[in-house]
């Protein structure tokens, strides 16, 4: 779980940023092109190091951002990307700071809240990873990226209902949402509202065609219900998609048709 959230975590916080510095109407060709002109102030830095953040180059961004706060040392953005590079980089004590840093100067800046909710889920500090997501919530509560990593942080922690409203709110804002549907879609199988969970994966399916895992998990559920044609659809679907996932599907499609062919032996025994 906690492996699936980080990865979800970087894509979506990029997507977020990404959208930020879109509304903030940068201009990143000067940078993009390679032109340095004799004004390399804190902007042209904090570019600089969006540009080697898109490339995964992590370390020459941190360098970057660092050169833009040192210009403008009230550069909350600055921070804000400085640590998600760190986080990239699995340097959650730095990129908590930069974190703190932003927030001190901007106390309403949403990126660095849910920045500093994913350094607090990813070193095991739940509750305070709720906290910081609902403070990035509070001031971008139309964020469905937001609402989905609370949904993982309320997974987490066990408060399934609060869970599967984070996950369902963050549909209800990105209705394309797969991986929102999916997740949905797991809390449904704990809550034991099978029909629920078999729609919700179906939805994610048809959205992201190459994910594997709603086909495991539907397909389970067709075990669960004696449906092995319908799982064995699936199985051939995930043979393409995930070889170890189709393999591990099989075994328990193995199992649950030798299970029936006992149960049917038994019955015949006088």
């Amino acid at each position: 779980m906690k492996q699936l959230f980080e990865t979800t975590f970087l894509i979506l916080f990029i997507i977020t940023a990404v959208l930020f510095v879109a509304a903030q109407n940068t201009d990143q060709s000067q940078v993009l092109v390679g032109k340095v002109d004799a004004q390399k102030n804190a902007e042209f830095y904090f570019k600089e190091g969006l540009n080697y953040e898109e490339k995964g180059e992590f370390k020459k961004a941190v360098i970057s951002y660092k050169e833009a706060i040192r210009l403008n040392p009230k550069y909350f953005e600055a921070y804000t990307f400085l640590g998600q590079a760190y986080f990239s980089m699995k340097l959650f004590d730095e990129a908590e700071q930069a974190a703190k840093n932003a927030i001190r100067i901007k106390p309403d800046f949403h990126l660095a809240y849910s920045l500093l909710g994913g350094v607090y889920y990813h070193t095991n500090r739940n509750k305070e990873a709720i906290e910081a997501y609902k403070k990035a919530i509070q001031f971008k509560p139309d964020s469905p990226y937001i609402h989905f990593l609370l949904g993982g942080a309320f997974q987490d922690a066990g408060r399934s209902e609060e869970a599967m409203e984070e996950y369902k709110e963050a549909i209800r804002l990105e209705p394309d949402f797969a991986d929102a549907h999916f997740h949905l879609g797991n809390m449904y199988i704990d809550a034991e509202r099978f029909d629920e969970a078999m729609e919700e994966f179906k939805i994610a399916i048809s959205l992201k065609l190459k994910d594997p895992r709603p086909h495991f998990n539907l397909a389970l559920i067709y075990l669960s219900q004696g449906n092995k044609g319908k799982a064995l659809d699936e199985y051939k679907i995930l043979k393409d998609l995930d070889k170890d996932m189709a393999n591990q599907l099989f075994q328990h499609i193995y199992k649950s048709i030798v299970r029936t062919v006992f149960d049917k032996l038994r019955s015949t025994l006088v």
